[in-house]
């Protein structure tokens, strides 16, 4: 299977002006003609090992007015981005107080146990399965769902409202704000 990889930029041909915000349809600013956020990278497999290859960031890349669009308030800790990985926490603008929601990308993709709970399309004819990600460090205290996108497996994290919720409520909520991006 051909991987293809999305870097942000696009060409433009002869006499063509550069628009603000102009790049692929999906892409974050990205401006075009297929229904699209234009937030998130587009769906689809993504090949680390390519030299081209850009892991997308949520911390940096998605502009305030989406994160508050998708439910999710201040940013309650400082980022953190190594080699293949950014992580960054933020309030829940939704409902439960206290409850706290985390944004990742990584280039490291989903291991073949991980369960599907459904799937999720970017509006431009990809769809991608929206996986469970159990953690062993916090067990059911967050549930993480995350899907495959051309610049890395975006992950939303949900703590619910720790006293109420239960973990496939948690699930659910992780769940509707990936939706929300896309």
């Amino acid at each position: 299977m051909m991987q293809t990889t999305i870097r942000g930029e696009s060409a433009l041909a002869a006499g063509e002006k550069d628009a603000e915000g102009a790049g692929q349809p999906g892409e974050a600013g990205a401006t075009g003609l297929e229904e699209s956020s234009g937030v998130l990278p587009p769906l689809g497999e993504f090949d680390p090992a390519d030299p081209s290859f850009e892991l997308f960031d949520p911390c940096t890349e998605l502009p305030k007015k989406h994160l508050q669009a998708a439910g999710l308030g201040e940013q309650i800790e400082d980022s953190e981005r190594k080699s293949g990985f950014s992580f960054c926490a933020f309030e829940n603008l939704e409902g439960s107080t206290g409850s706290v929601i985390g944004l990742t990308s990584s280039r490291q993709a989903f291991k073949s146990s991980t369960k599907q709970s459904s799937s999720l399309s970017d509006g431009g004819g990809r769809r991608m399965p929206v996986v469970q990600i159990e953690s062993e460090m916090f067990g059911d205290m967050f549930c993480t769902v995350g899907v495959s996108t051309s610049r890395g497996i975006l992950k939303v994290s949900h703590s619910g409202d720790q006293f109420e919720d239960d973990y496939q409520t948690k699930c659910s909520k992780a769940e509707e704000i990936l939706n929300n991006f896309y």
